[in-house]
């Protein structure tokens, strides 16, 4: 560190510095300084703030003259001798320029987000706030956000009002994470703090046992080979709808009866046994898709049938049965209760989410368990339709 009058000639005539950075602070203005590098002389102000230096760069010469700099290091330097840091205040007059586009893009572009997930956000994106994209992030009020979201309830379904707005908080408190200079606070709290969200009613809907003889005979005989054999292994391992799309050969082993589902809703791998009615639909699958990784090849044999909507649609049309791939697993689920499936068995080849349930973690059911258990559903199947396979399950 030296000190000399900054002055035009001065700036112009210092040299380079050979090796590092040397700075030169004002003889008359105290905190005032230039940063000479190796190639490059920035203008400073320096001030203490509550015990603590704090440096700010006013800028580059020739960009800056040393006469603007001098100005600019005053009203820095008055900024800091009453406790505002110009480089937080800086930070935070451009976090406010941020856009919704720009904030979403940024959310979208860093978080590691499911497909199906990231779909619907895009779309949120696209369509429940297309007009508010170009907005600065403090213009959006919770009395927009209200609005909004009663508004999205009546047009479009209560359901999707609520993932928008979750999508929305989300994307907020990442900015805010991001951005903690931001003086805003995320405005989709006030669907909270007004008891507005909309109650989402649990969906309970399954095939009841009384129409799966002819849904199962239907599917069977009168949907195309694709549909019928995605529908079946849905009905008899209760495996969620992107898990069956994402079934890979190499985690199908028929000669182990056991296959293992990845990339699962919470991203736990998932190996269930087969019965003999499951492994008869691995083998007649193999029969056609062995050219392919995967179980249900999409339109290109590298990729996995992304939406099987058009199978579900077929089997609704020649079943007369309205149903969804999750109405299958709650029919799985329902079947497994009827008969009395020891409830934490079941959760285990439900895959669901244990992480709040101390008991479970003392609970382990063994692949034996599991093997029996599934045979007792598959049977249960059997019995309401002899139309699945012409043989019995194995235990």
């Amino acid at each position: 560190m030296a000190v000399a009058k900054i002055t035009k000639s001065f700036v112009e005539t210092v040299r380079f510095s050979s090796k590092g950075q040397t700075t030169y602070f004002d003889t008359e203005l105290k905190g005032f300084g230039l940063r000479v590098g190796s190639r490059s002389k920035a203008f400073i102000a320096r001030r203490d703030i509550k015990g603590r230096p704090v440096t700010v760069t006013l800028g580059r010469y020739p960009v800056l003259t040393a006469q603007e700099a001098r100005l600019e290091a005053k009203a820095a330097l008055l900024m800091m001798q009453r406790g505002t840091n110009p480089n937080l205040d800086h930070r935070r007059r451009e976090a406010l320029s941020i856009t919704l586009e720009q904030a979403i893009n940024a959310y979208l572009g860093t978080r590691k987000l499911r497909e199906t997930t990231r779909r619907d956000y895009t779309r949120a994106r696209d369509t429940a706030f297309k007009d508010w994209l170009p907005r600065e992030l403090e213009s959006i009020s919770q009395e927009m956000v209200a609005t909004r979201h009663r508004r999205l309830g009546e047009r479009h379904g209560e359901a999707w009002a609520n993932l928008s707005m979750r999508f929305l908080r989300a994307m907020f408190n990442f900015t805010l994470r991001e951005h903690p200079e931001l003086p805003i606070q995320n405005p989709v709290h006030v669907l909270s703090s007004r008891k507005a969200w909309f109650k989402a009613t649990r969906k309970t809907r399954t095939i009841p046992f009384h129409e799966l003889p002819d849904w199962i005979e239907v599917v069977q005989n009168r949907c195309s080979q694709d549909a019928c054999d995605f529908l079946l292994l849905g009905l008899l391992t209760g495996l969620r709808r992107n898990e069956l799309c994402r079934l890979r050969w190499e985690d199908v082993d028929l000669g182990l009866f056991q296959f293992t589902v990845r990339e699962t809703k919470n991203h736990k791998d998932h190996s269930l046994p087969m019965t003999a009615i499951i492994k008869e639909i691995f083998e007649r699958r193999a029969g056609i898709q062995m050219r392919s990784p995967w179980v249900f090849p999409g339109r290109s044999n590298r990729e996995h049938i992304k939406d099987p909507r058009s199978w579900v649609s077929e089997a609704v049309r020649e079943t007369g049965i309205e149903f969804t791939i999750h109405d299958l697993r709650r029919t799985f689920a329902t079947v497994a209760e009827s008969i009395s499936v020891p409830v934490y068995t079941l959760k285990r080849l439900l895959n669901h989410s244990t992480s709040d349930d101390v008991t479970f973690g003392y609970v382990n059911p063994s692949i034996q368990q599991l093997r029996e258990q599934m045979g007792r559903i598959s049977d249960q199947m059997q019995n309401f339709s002899k139309n699945i396979l012409p043989f019995k399950t194995a235990t």
